[in-house]
């Protein structure tokens, strides 16, 4: 079942929904030695299964978003929904990839709050402009 609801903000999108109707598949590693890295061919293949679904249920005329965005994604082992809503209330401050970030946070935090981070079955993160200078870490007794 496809679904997309697009709200319009003068003659531009601002919010979409699709369905891709694939089973969710993980980011895996990507091989190679040295600084010369590859993506193996299954994920090749996703990215392109992905594009392929999220084009055809895009409207003609559709133009990526250039602005910050909102991304929610809804999984299940059959399907992913995606909502995106450009949110031009929002401000890019870290450089990098949000997810990146996220990725190290729940690596180093592998095996002190949880065994793997695959228990994680909801995830909220959100870059914010605020000033945490006031949130001090707690101080490490000396060994």
């Amino acid at each position: 079942m496809t679904i997309q609801s697009d709200i319009f903000v003068g003659q531009e999108v601002a919010s979409l929904t699709f369905n891709l109707p694939i089973p969710p598949r993980p980011w895996a590693r990507t091989g190679g030695q040295g600084k010369r890295r590859f993506t193996p061919e299954h994920l090749r293949e996703y990215y392109k299964s992905i594009a392929y679904y999220a084009t055809t249920q895009l409207q003609p005329g559709w133009r990526e978003f250039t602005e910050p965005c909102t991304l929610t994604i809804y999984l299940n082992p059959e399907y992913a929904q995606i909502h995106v809503t450009r949110d031009l209330s929002l401000r890019r401050m870290l450089r990098g990839d949000l997810s990146n970030y996220v990725k190290a946070i729940e690596d180093g935090l592998q095996g002190v709050l949880w065994e793997n981070d695959r228990q994680i079955a909801r995830l909220s993160v959100e870059e914010v402009d605020v000033d945490l200078t006031d949130l001090k870490p707690p101080e490490r007794e000396a060994t």
